[in-house]
Parts: C-alpha cells; structure tokens; sequence
C-alpha cells in the first residue's frame, strides 16, 4: 500500500512538472506579446502547482544557468527553496529575463558561493548606485518608439550590519537589507519580491497582487520612497519604518519591537545599493530555456 501511495505521489508530480514545462514554453496570446507582460507570465507559470515544485524547477534552471547553458535537465525531485529569501525570489526572475550571455552573471550577482557578494572594503570605496536614475533610464526606453523593457535587480545593502559584524555582534540584531526586481516596459512597471522569515515568499506575493502592473505615477511613487529611505542615516523611527513597510509590505517596528518575533533592528540606518541592469528584454530571452 505505502509503495502505491509512493508511486500515486510520484506520478503526480511528474504531471505537475510535465504541465509547468509545457507553460513555460507555450506561445503567449496576442496581448501577452511584450517581454514584461510575458515575463509576468511565466514567473507566475513556476508557480502553478505550489512553491516546492517551483522549487525543483528553480534548481534546474540553476545548475544551467551556472553553465550558461539554456538547456535544462526536467526536475526529477521538488526542492524546498525558502521562497521567502529575496535573493532567490530575485534570481528567479532575473535568470528568466535575462539574455543567454548574461546566465552566470545574474546568478553570481546574489551568491556567497559564487563570490558575487561585496565585501565591507568593496561598499566603503564605492558610491551606491541611485534606483532613481536608472529608473528613468528605463522609463525614457519603456516609452520611446521602439518601447524597449528593462529589468533592474536591486540590492539594498545594511552598512552598519557590516560593522556589527566586525564586532561579533550582528548576530543580536535584525537587517534591514533587502532585494528586489523592478521590470520595466512600455505598458508600465512591475515589482517582484520575498521578504525573510517573518514577511512573505515570492509565490505569496504573486498570490495578493503584488507583481500586478503599477502605473507610472505608482512606480515612480515607489521610486522615490525608496530613494528617501536609503538617503537617511540614523536610528529607525516611524518615518523609516514607514517609508520601508510602503516599499516592501513589512512593518519592521512590528517584527523587531519588544513583543516581535525577530531580534532588535540594527541600531543606525546606513544605506548602500547595488544595481544590475538587464537592458533590451525580449521575448527570446524570456522563452530561452528548453527542458529534456
């Protein structure tokens, strides 16, 4: 009985695979034929039997993309990916839209493992990157004749968590440092992200809306609260915590207060960012991986 029930799970599995698979390889319809909208899709299109088998997914697609291969081994296992880390939500999205050159690239651009991280050295000599700008970069491209897509990966840095780790005392406080995708396009802009243990998974935030299509004035709304909370340097307080919740959807003063789950928030806020800009997404790019 156990081996039939093993074999019914399998075989179920297997069917959730073959039907994520052939999603993400299916023409898009006629309104779908822009990469960000296309993009929308087949993010969403891992997601469609739950996130252990996005997991399983996002796993061979790895192992490929380190390869800068597109050709992808089918996923013989699903694979527990915490959803709610906002490097892996990130990769996800970026590894679909990317171009087949820029593979190894946005891989390593969030790993430890691959040495894509920055060092505490790297952040002190080197000016963060403004969102701003290359928002509006991305907005003169999305609305210009040719209307072109763009994504930008977004990696908010905690500084004085850094310092506190000189110390050996990091480990008593909560960052604040965060990662997010923003896609671009002629028909608006769209913000795809997870937030840690206590906030939410990337299929979670799909699930309420969250990588709807803003309008502009919404996406530049979100530019410019982000752009004011990386520009102050201090202790936490309620404008902080407010601009922060607006942006990623998470009340820090809730989680890192006297009665949160998490440890206390690091004591100064000190702000460095690090972009990486994916100009020109197409819908080859976004349709590149082959299964076998």
């Amino acid at each position: 009985m156990e081996h039939a029930r093993t074999e019914v799970h399998e075989d179920e599995r297997s069917a959730d695979i073959e039907d994520i698979i052939h999603a993400l390889r299916l023409s898009v319809p006629q309104d779908l034929q822009n990469p960000l909208r296309a993009l929308q899709q087949q993010v969403a299109n891992v997601f469609r039997h739950g996130p252990r088998r996005a997991g399983g997914v996002f796993a061979s697609i790895s192992t490929a993309a380190e390869l800068g291969l597109t050709t992808v081994q089918t996923p013989e296992y699903d694979v527990p990916i915490p959803w709610n880390s906002c490097k892996a939500a990130a990769t996800l999205v970026a590894i679909i839209a990317c171009r087949s050159d820029r593979l190894h690239e946005v891989l390593k651009f969030q790993s430890r493992q691959l040495g894509g991280l920055p060092s505490y050295d790297t952040i002190c000599r080197t000016t963060s990157a403004s969102l701003q700008t290359a928002f509006r970069n991305a907005k003169l491209l999305a609305r210009s004749e040719e209307g072109i897509s763009s994504l930008i990966v977004v990696s908010l840095t905690d500084v004085h968590i850094f310092e506190l780790a000189k110390q050996r005392r990091s480990q008593d406080y909560t960052s604040f440092a965060h990662t997010f995708v923003v896609g671009i396009g002629p028909e608006g802009v769209i913000v795809w992200q997870g937030w840690g243990e206590h906030g939410y998974g990337l299929d979670e935030y799909i699930k309420i809306g969250g990588s709807r299509i803003r309008d502009w004035q919404e996406a530049g709304d979100f530019v410019d609260r982000f752009e004011k909370f990386v520009a102050y340097k201090g202790k936490w307080d309620a404008k902080r915590n407010k601009l922060y919740k607006q942006c990623f959807d998470v009340d820090i003063i809730q989680i890192c207060g006297a009665h949160g789950p998490s440890r206390p928030i690091v004591p100064k806020v000190h702000s460095w960012v690090r972009l990486l800009i994916l100009e020109n997404v197409s819908m080859e790019d976004v349709y590149k991986f082959t299964f076998e």
